[in-house]
């Protein structure tokens, strides 16, 4: 057997050589067919072994590993200790620690902590999280809000709602008991009591847009109001719930404004849109429409010309029979000026005892939410378009030029609540009309969608309205509200 060092200082690789080396010896003396080198050589074998054990135990004792020394492995690390904290520090002035990775085969830089700036955390994409904390306040995020558009961002049917519908502008009227903003039901004591504007004026820290209802008819009261499709409420039924919103008023006299959370208990997902049964005199909540039952009694809020967030907490939703919730905000003023204002923005309703911070989203997401109950081919208020819309052509004959009674359908950019009603519309606004491209004819009066599901129509017809071959257009809207 050759002669065995056993260093007393050394890195990992030379014991590793060493431990080598002296188990190539111990195979070498017990393969021996020579029974005196076991005997002459094992007293020499078992010191090695007990030098080197001896040496190693304190080398291990006291010495680390750098971490510039550690090289890319080919499987998962783990880290874990039994006890104690484990500690990351990079103790270098101002250095940062950085968390790396791959994504889709690009590698990418996922967290940095900035070290010359207190640990300033810099992420490379999006942060998700049940609530944070701003210096010393602690702020919770919702984890779901039942409106939809609360932050008032989607107006398909217009931004700007009067007394008419203005070509260009909107397709819907002020009238009691409209849709206004997407999702947002106008209730009034009488028609044109207020107009509607899609405002780009919101507070600090909040949306970027706001619902205004400006006063035109004097001395009458108004609101407006959601209602919640049952499978986007269910789970609030029997529960407690909280609602809050941003707010805030012009007019000395808009100083009564009140909210309620509004239980269903009639058919599911058929609401009574106009919810108001009876306005009552300043001071006493309106009579609600039959099978409607406020949740909550409601207090006036007291708004101010300044934006503050109001909040109606720990709500129980325990009408029988409860089948969809609603949300109610309203003025109760009746000596109203013209040219009152009611601003409202960001409202959330939330399966929770107290209201958390408006869990906003992209406008994206928002306007697929919307789109679930309405729908239009054309630009926000337009009912007269040509820009855009999807050219159709001519069906049902093997002739060109035949007469036939179907043109093309038009299958919806996002699936529909139920079947919905579906308008068609020509370029110049005329509902029930479409145009023949080739010589610019208008096919008037009675053009309608046919085979309708929810997530589109399969033909526009008239009978013998349409030339087999021939390119038609056509603008749409689709409405699937409650």
């Amino acid at each position: 057997m050759a002669t065995r060092n056993t260093p007393t200082t050394s890195t990992l690789e030379e014991w590793r050589v060493e431990f080598n080396e002296l188990a190539t010896d111990i195979g070498n003396v017990t393969g021996s067919t020579q029974g005196d080198q076991l005997t002459t050589s094992a007293t020499d074998i078992v010191g090695a072994i007990n030098e080197l054990e001896t040496n190693f135990n304190a080398f291990a004792d006291d010495t680390t590993t750098a971490a510039d020394n550690i090289t890319t492995g080919n499987a998962a690390v783990s880290i874990t200790t039994s006890s104690g904290n484990i500690t990351i520090d990079a103790a270098a002035n101002n250095t940062d620690i950085i968390f790396k990775g791959t994504d889709a085969t690009a590698d990418i830089t996922m967290l940095t902590l900035d070290g010359s700036e207190a640990g300033a955390a810099t992420f490379n994409s999006t942060v998700t999280a049940t609530g944070y904390t701003i210096g010393s306040a602690s702020v919770l995020v919702a984890n779901y809000n039942m409106i939809i558009n609360g932050d008032m961002t989607v107006a398909q049917r217009g931004t700007t709602i009067t007394d008419a519908a203005v070509n260009n502008v909107s397709t819907t009227t002020n009238a009691d008991d409209s849709y206004t903003l997407d999702r947002w039901i106008l209730v009034s004591d009488g028609d044109n009591i207020v107009d509607v504007t899609q405002e780009h004026d919101g507070p600090d820290g909040g949306g970027t847009k706001s619902i205004r209802l400006d006063v035109e008819t004097i001395d009458k009261q108004f609101g407006i109001v959601q209602w919640i499709e049952h499978v986007n409420c269910h789970e609030a039924i029997g529960e407690t719930v909280s609602l809050s919103f941003k707010m805030k008023v012009t007019g000395a006299k808009m100083d009564d404004v009140r909210a309620a959370v509004v239980a269903w208990s009639g058919t599911r997902d058929a609401p009574t849109s106009d919810i108001v049964a009876t306005w009552q005199s300043e001071g006493t909540v309106p009579t609600l429409a039959t099978t409607c039952t406020y949740e909550n009694t409601s207090a006036n809020l007291s708004p101010t010309t300044s934006w503050a967030t109001y909040t109606i907490e720990n709500v129980s939703v325990d009408t029988s029979s409860t089948e969809n919730i609603g949300v109610f905000i309203w003025s109760g003023v009746d000596d109203t000026d013209a040219a009152n204002f009611l601003y409202i923005t960001d409202v959330q309703l939330e399966t929770s005892a107290t209201a958390n911070a408006f869990k906003r989203l992209d406008l994206s997401t928002t306007m697929k939410q919307c789109e679930r109950y309405y729908e239009t081919s054309m630009s926000w208020g337009e009912d007269s378009q040509h820009e855009g819309q999807k050219v159709v052509y001519g069906l049902g004959s093997a002739t060109y030029a035949a007469e036939v009674d179907s043109i093309g359908g038009i299958q919806y950019r996002t699936r529909k609540r139920t079947s919905p009603t579906a308008v068609i519309y020509d370029q110049d606004g005329l509902a029930g009309s479409v145009y023949r491209i080739h010589d610019a004819v208008r096919i008037s009066g009675t053009v309608a969608a046919q085979h309708l599901l929810d997530y589109g129509f399969t033909f526009a017809t008239k009978t013998d309205a349409f030339g087999h071959g021939y390119s038609y257009y056509y603008g749409y809207t689709a409405e699937a509200e409650l």
